[in-house]
């Protein structure tokens, strides 16, 4: 966990400053979930953020840096959650 004084109170979001294409997001979320089945893409529509990228500056020059690969989070994120709601459905 990272704390630093001058951001209590504040939300801070936090994401890799790589460059991820939004279809390979989708893919290590399936691999996560152990999802078997297709993506479909309605070709008639825009393609919306077809990337995401988000500026860390803030956080960055406080000190933090990311530690963790994302398909690794995103797995840790997905037990953690499972463990805690039972309800929870992959």
């Amino acid at each position: 966990m990272f704390t630093a004084p001058s951001t209590a109170g504040h939300l801070l979001k936090l994401m890799t400053t790589r460059n991820t294409l939004t279809l390979a997001l989708a893919h290590h979320i399936a691999d996560t979930l152990s999802y078997k089945g297709e993506f479909l893409f309605d070709t008639t529509r825009p393609d919306g953020t077809p990337r995401n990228l988000l500026d860390n500056q803030r956080i960055t020059e406080l000190g933090w840096q990311a530690q963790t690969p994302l398909a690794e989070g995103l797995e840790i994120t997905y037990n953690w959650v499972s463990e805690r709601n039972h309800g929870f459905r992959s």
